[in-house]
C-alpha cells in the first residue's frame, strides 16, 4: 500500500507511471461508467431476452434462473510430476533401468570362447550382482527369490562373472553417470560437505527409498 503522505504529494506521478490518469477525478469519471453500465445492462438483458445467453432464463414467474457452464479443469504438471508416485523403487527395477541405458549385461560373455550355448536372461545377471554387491551371497538370493534357478544363477556366476567382465560392465556403467548432470550437483554438494553418500542422503530427503531387500516380488 503507498502511504497516505506519499499519495498526497505524488498522486499525479504515480497515476501517470500506472497510465490512470484518466481516473484522478471520480467526479469526472462516474457519469462515464453509469453511462457504460447502463449499456452493458441493456446488452445483457437484450441477449437473456433473444435467447442469445444459453446460461441464463427467466421462468414463467419472472425469476432469473443462472446455469453455470462446466469448466474443463487445467491440466498441469510440477517437477514432482516427474518422479515415480511410489516412493519404494526396488534395486531390479534400477538395474534394468542402468541397463536399458548403458548395456552393462552385454559385458558378461562367457569365458569359454567356443561356447555355445544360449546365454542366461538378464534377471539371472541382476540376481548375481545383487547377491554379491548386496552380500547375500548366489544361494541365499536365489532360495529367496522366485523364478530365479539356483543351479542356473550359480553356473552364471562361475562362468561369466570374470573380474575382466565385471570391469568392463562397471566402465559402461560409469561413463553412463558421467553424461548425466545430476551427478555433478551431488559431486559439488559432497565436495562442499567433505561427504560422498549425498545421492543416498539426496533421496532419503525425498521419501525415496532403495527397497533391496523385496527381492522375492522383484523377479
Amino acid at each position: 500500500m503507498i502511504p497516505q503522505s506519499v499519495w498526497k504529494v505524488r498522486k499525479k506521478e504515480l497515476l501517470q507511471r500506472a497510465g490512470l490518469e484518466g481516473f484522478e477525478s471520480f467526479q469526472e469519471l462516474e457519469p462515464e461508467l453509469k453511462k457504460a453500465l447502463k449499456a452493458q445492462y441493456r446488452t445483457t438483458n437484450k441477449n437473456i431476452d433473444s435467447g442469445k445467453n444459453p446460461y441464463a432464463k427467466v421462468d414463467d414467474k419472472g425469476k432469473l434462473k443462472v446455469s453455470t457452464p462446466k469448466v474443463e479443469k487445467d491440466v498441469s504438471y510440477t517437477v514432482t510430476d516427474l518422479f515415480p508416485k511410489n516412493r519404494f523403487i526396488s534395486l531390479f527395477e534400477v538395474l534394468t533401468t542402468v541397463n536399458r541405458l548403458s548395456n552393462f549385461s552385454d559385458c558378461f560373455e562367457h569365458w569359454q570362447i567356443k561356447h555355445n550355448r544360449e546365454k542366461p536372461e538378464e534377471k539371472t545377471f541382476f540376481a548375481g550382482v545383487m547377491g554379491y554387491g548386496c552380500n547375500l551371497g548366489i544361494r541365499k538370493i536365489a532360495r529367496i527369490s522366485r523364478n530365479i534357478n539356483q543351479n542356473e544363477l550359480e553356473n552364471t556366476v562361475n562362468w561369466y562373472f570374470t573380474n575382466e567382465n565385471l570391469i568392463q560392465a562397471n566402465d559402461r556403467i560409469l561413463k553412463l553417470s558421467e553424461r548425466l548432470q545430476l551427478l555433478s550437483l551431488f559431486k559439488k554438494e559432497s565436495a562442499k560437505t567433505g561427504s560422498t553418500p549425498f545421492f543416498w542422503r539426496f533421496l532419503a530427503r525425498n521419501g525415496y527409498c532403495l527397497n533391496i531387500l523385496d527381492l522375492p516380488s522383484i523377479f
